[in-house]
């Protein structure tokens, strides 16, 4: 109808008369499925994005990631926010850089924030880190973030060395050092 905005969907037909004049617009249809209250119902979360190590110890890893806004849905995806995580880590390698051959992960660890403190880990020990997402109007859970690998730190060594009185030498550049300490070969190379 000339001078009138009309929504038609294909297929369709037109029958202009001599003198209408029509417009085509592009149209797009995006989908809203709402649930009680007119919140959009969305599917799960997308991929969280690769979690960082902000800081590492001897038996802990602080992670954070950027808080998933992006929600599956039937045609695509759509804003939302994730109300809780999943972390999961599992051992690739032990403290002797040895790799660690079919390590599971563990059991899930859950937070609200986008950030978490994994602790209880073995020192010297490297791990993978995933974490996935969820909101509160979906039970399920998206996809895995990628992995991060975390290398932990070792603790200062136990073992002091007990430096012996210094001999006279007939060097005036240098003097020579002599220790003694228990044998651990884990930490024998830790003197500097």
């Amino acid at each position: 109808v000339p001078g009138r905005l009309s929504e038609v969907y294909p297929p369709f037909v037109c029958l202009p008369a001599i003198g209408d004049s029509y417009k085509v617009f592009e149209y797009s249809m995006t989908e809203a499925i709402l649930g009680a209250g007119g919140l959009q119902q969305t599917g799960p979360p997308v991929a969280v994005a690769l979690p960082v190590a902000r800081s590492v110890t001897a038996t802990s890893v602080n992670l954070d990631w950027t808080p998933t806004t992006r929600c599956t849905t039937g045609i695509g995806t759509a804003l939302c926010d994730a109300q809780k995580y999943q972390v999961q880590s599992r051992v690739t390698h032990d403290s002797s850089d040895f790799p660690v051959i079919g390590s599971n992960f563990s059991a899930m660890r859950e937070t609200s924030e986008p950030r978490i403190v994994f602790e209880g880990l073995s020192a010297m020990s490297s791990y993978e880190v995933r974490v996935r997402a969820k909101t509160a109007l979906n039970e399920a859970y998206g996809a895995w973030s990628e992995s991060a690998f975390v290398k932990l730190t070792d603790s200062p060594p136990l073992l002091v060395a007990t430096v012996v009185d210094f001999p006279v030498s007939m060097y005036n550049d240098r003097i020579l050092l002599n220790w003694t300490a228990e044998a651990n070969p884990k930490q024998s190379d830790r003197f500097y």
